[in-house]
Parts: structure tokens; C-alpha cells; sequence
């Protein structure tokens, strides 16, 4: 007997009929042989298989299967493990990957998008990136920034700008990538087609002109500025140009000019597009040799500026035709060619120079001159305006004082009136006063007689009221004074005064 662990196998052979006694035990168990011709020929341990392993076995006909785990595999008599243990095909999100069916007579390529836990079919095989190293390619990523040129099945070419992580689909493939061109609003560009049309981009028309991406089969028309362009501004722009002219005085000459311009019509400009860098100054350069040709260097150098802007009138009616528009022609900087004749030109614009500096001065000491007598014309002007002001002024103040006197005694008049009646009713009132005084007097001394024994005669009674008043004036005199003096009746008495010229009052 032979004992069998679990997950253990073993191959019993019989050598007299195979075909009918041969078999494997599993384990756990223990083998016995049932027949004396049975034979163990192999112990060993069953393939264990997890949840992302496969691997491929054959049977007695031939034919191929995957058995996937997660299994214990157990052999059957006649099979075959082709090959090791394997693991399954893991494609992550936005990934996809080739798929080769030997089995498959209309689709025998397909693909297969993640994510995805793929078991090949032992009929299949997997197409390997090489770049990566692995057995899955990433999808085509397309973003706001980004496009492709797809090449279908069928040949045709059509641009993918939806944002996405795009599968090719089977044949299809890649032509190229492709950036989102973005204008400004006042750009614009020309695209050419394979058939030879043309397309114009203008930024002025909208978003979709703005921001696009190039179609198939089109490319961008380009100029030849001072660097290769594709879009071109329909601002104000200027360019540089330097060539050598020759006067009529025979002295050869080399300006340094600046060409400003505008492209004024972007459909003009479409229609008939051309290379205008080099012949804007080829014409300029052109009509000013032809001008300058007719001057004298002293001409020249007094008139360059007017001959420069004649040349814009001139260049501009060819150029509208094209769409483009000159604005100015300046001439930046002149020198002469031979380094003689800059010496002598140095030395005579050095004298012109000195003398208009000099006629300059002059003229301002002039003009200086001519505003310090308007100065002081503007003011004696104002000084006598402002004498006549103080006068105006003085006599507003005479009128004004002259008015408050009269307003004074007018109203002095009126107080002295006012006075006067003060007066007379105030004596009015002393006198009513007075009236009822004496009558009050009169009534009290009437009274007091009556009030008198009546055995006194008239004089006596006058006597006494004479008396009580003397009372009364005594008792009012000394109520106002602090001490009194009384001496006795026949008293010697003398008063002396003593003055500032001396003398003695009696």
C-alpha cells in the first residue's frame, strides 16, 4: 500500500492492458493495487492553481484547453501540461490590447479594452509592446490641447477632436498628432488643402477661428519675415531696412529705414496671398533710390524726411491691391559710404549746426526779450487797474462813512426826541408827584392840629409842628453821621480852616 497526501497524486500503470487498468490516485488515501500487474510509477504533487493562474493542458486527442484556477488540477490519463503555470493578462483603465485569433476566420485581430482580466484561449496570442514591456498598448488620449489624424480601415483620414482616451479600432492607426492652435482676436491664418484650396482662420470671426485644429490634408501657408511665419497680426507692425543710395552729387550713401504697415483686408490679403516682407522693401527700397537719384547731398539732407513720405503715397496704392496697407516710411539713420566724405559731412553738419544753434539763441533772446515787455506791459496794466481799484475803493469808503454819519445824527435827532418827551412826562410826573405830596403834607398838618387840645391857640399849635419836625430832621441827621459833639449853651467856640494860602474862618 502507498500512502497519498493531500493535494498528492499517482500514476498507476498496468503493463498487461493499459488502456483499461491504467489510472491516477488522488490523496489523501491509501493506494492498493487491485491487480498484480498494476504498477506505481509516478507520486507527486497536484498543480495548485490561484485565482489569476491558468495554464494550458492537452488531451489524449490532441485538443487544448485553459484551466483557470482557483483549483486543485487533477490529471486524467492521456493529458498533457503544455508549458508553465501562467498569469492571467491584467489591462489597467484607458488601455487596451491585441488580441491574434487562430481560431477566428473574420475577426482574427481584435482588441480589447481594460480594464480587463484577460485568459488567452491557447488558439490566441497576445501581441507584446516592446516599448513598455508589456502585454497591453495605452489608448490614444485626446484633450483640449491635443488631436489626431486617424487613418481608417477603409483610408480615409478624419480628425479626432473630442476629448477622450480613444481605441483604435482594428487596421486603424495613427497618422499624426496635432496641437490646438489659439489666435489672438486680431490674428489670422491661412491654411492650404492637398486639392488647393485654402481656408482663412480670422480671429475677428468667432471661437471657432480662434481656437481650432488643422484638418487633415491641410498645412499652414507660411512667409518669410524675419522668421518663417504661419500666423500673421493684423496690428500695426514695422520692419527694418538698410541699402545704400547714390545722390546726384555722386556721393553713395547707406539709410537705415523703418517701414511701418498693416494688413488693412484679411479677404483681400486671402484671395491673393504674397510673399510682402521682401517686396514691401524691394518697392520702397526701389521708388527712394529713383527720388534720392535727383537731389544733391545738401538737398538730401534737408529734404529726406518729405522724400520718405512721398514714397508711402506711392507704395501704398500698389499694395492695397493686396490688402496691405502702408502707414509710414522713416528714414532712421544716414551715413556716408566713404569714410572721406563722412568726415567732411560730419564737419559741415558740426558748422550748420553751431550756426542755427547760435540763430537759435538769438531767436530765443528775442523771444525772451519780446515776453519780458509783454510781462511788463501786463503789469502797468495792472497797476493802474489797480490803482483805479484803490480809488473805486476809497470813495465806496467816503460814501459808506458819510451814510453811518448821517445815519448817526439821524438817529441822535431821533434820541434827543425821544429825550425831550422823556422829560416833559417825567416833570409831568414830579409834579403830580409833588401835587399829592403837598396834599399828603397838607392833610397830615390839617390833622394834626385837629388832634392838638383845643385850649392852644393857633401859634402854639404851630409851635409844636414846628418843633416835631425839628425832631425829625435831628433824629434823620443823626442817623446818617457816626459821632456828635454837644457843647453847652454860651460855649467860646472857634472854627479854623486851615487852606493852602493859610487864613482862619471864624
Amino acid at each position: 500500500m502507498k500512502e497519498l497526501k493531500i493535494n498528492e497524486y499517482a500514476l498507476v500503470e498496468n503493463y498487461l492492458d493499459p488502456k483499461t487498468y491504467n489510472r491516477y490516485e488522488f490523496g489523501p488515501k491509501l493506494i492498493r493495487l487491485t491487480h498484480w500487474a498494476d504498477v506505481i510509477k509516478t507520486v507527486a504533487q497536484c498543480p495548485i492553481l490561484d485565482q489569476d493562474d491558468y495554464m494550458v493542458v492537452q488531451d489524449h486527442e490532441g485538443n487544448k484547453r485553459n484551466e483557470r484556477g482557483p483549483k486543485v488540477f487533477q490529471y486524467k490519463i492521456g493529458e498533457l501540461i503544455i508549458g508553465d503555470t501562467r498569469n492571467t493578462v491584467q489591462v489597467p483603465v484607458n488601455a487596451f490590447m491585441i488580441i491574434h485569433d487562430s481560431n477566428n476566420r473574420e475577426k482574427p485581430v481584435q482588441h480589447h479594452r481594460g480594464p480587463l482580466k484577460f485568459f488567452p484561449e491557447p488558439f490566441q496570442t497576445i501581441t507584446r509592446n516592446k516599448d513598455n514591456n508589456c502585454d497591453y498598448f495605452p489608448c490614444i488620449e485626446i484633450n483640449q490641447n491635443r488631436a489626431c489624424h486617424i487613418v481608417r480601415t477603409d483610408g480615409k483620414i478624419e480628425l479626432i477632436e473630442a476629448p477622450q482616451y480613444y481605441m483604435p479600432e482594428v487596421g486603424e492607426r495613427v497618422m499624426k498628432f496635432v496641437d490646438k492652435t489659439v489666435l489672438l482676436y486680431t490674428d489670422f491664418c491661412i491654411l492650404k488643402g492637398a486639392d488647393g484650396k485654402i481656408a482663412v482662420m480670422n480671429g475677428r470671426l468667432g471661437e471657432a477661428n480662434r481656437a481650432f485644429f488643422i484638418r487633415p490634408f491641410y498645412e499652414f501657408l507660411e512667409f518669410n519675415c524675419d522668421t518663417k511665419k504661419t500666423i500673421l497680426s493684423t496690428l500695426p507692425t514695422f520692419m527694418s531696412h538698410m541699402f545704400q543710395i547714390r545722390t546726384q552729387d555722386n556721393v553713395q550713401l547707406e539709410l537705415d529705414v523703418r517701414i511701418s504697415y498693416e494688413i488693412a483686408n484679411v479677404d483681400t490679403f486671402s484671395q491673393n496671398p504674397i510673399d510682402f516682407y521682401p517686396l514691401l522693401k524691394n518697392h520702397i527700397q526701389n521708388d527712394m533710390l529713383d527720388s534720392f537719384a535727383k537731389v544733391t547731398l545738401r538737398q538730401f539732407m534737408t529734404s529726406f524726411a518729405d522724400t520718405a513720405q512721398n514714397s508711402v503715397k506711392t507704395v501704398s496704392t500698389y499694395f492695397e491691391t493686396f490688402g496691405i496697407k502702408v502707414l509710414d516710411i522713416q528714414v532712421i539713420n544716414y551715413r556716408c559710404v566713404l569714410q572721406s566724405t563722412q568726415e567732411l559731412l560730419e564737419t559741415d553738419i558740426h558748422t550748420n549746426v553751431t550756426k542755427q544753434n547760435e540763430l537759435r539763441a538769438r531767436q530765443q533772446d528775442v523771444a525772451i526779450q519780446e515776453e519780458n515787455n509783454k510781462v511788463l506791459n501786463k503789469q502797468k496794466d495792472l497797476e493802474v487797474q489797480m490803482a483805479a481799484k484803490d480809488n473805486e475803493v476809497s470813495l465806496k469808503k467816503k460814501q459808506l462813512e458819510n451814510d453811518i454819519r448821517i445815519k448817526e445824527m439821524e438817529i441822535s435827532i431821533q434820541e434827543e426826541h425821544k429825550r425831550k418827551e422823556l422829560l416833559e412826562v417825567r416833570r409831568g410826573n414830579d409834579l403830580v408827584e409833588a401835587e399829592f405830596e403837598g396834599r399828603a403834607k397838607g392833610e397830615l398838618f390839617r390833622e394834626f392840629l385837629k388832634g392838638i387840645s383845643e385850649t392852644l391857640t393857633a401859634d402854639e399849635k404851630i409851635g409844636v409842628w414846628t418843633r416835631e419836625m425839628e425832631l425829625e430832621q435831628a433824629k434823620m441827621m443823626y442817623d446818617k453821621v457816626k459821632t456828635i459833639n454837644m457843647y453847652p449853651p454860651g460855649a467860646d467856640l472857634k472854627m479854623y480852616n486851615f487852606v493852602t494860602g493859610g487864613g482862619i474862618s471864624k
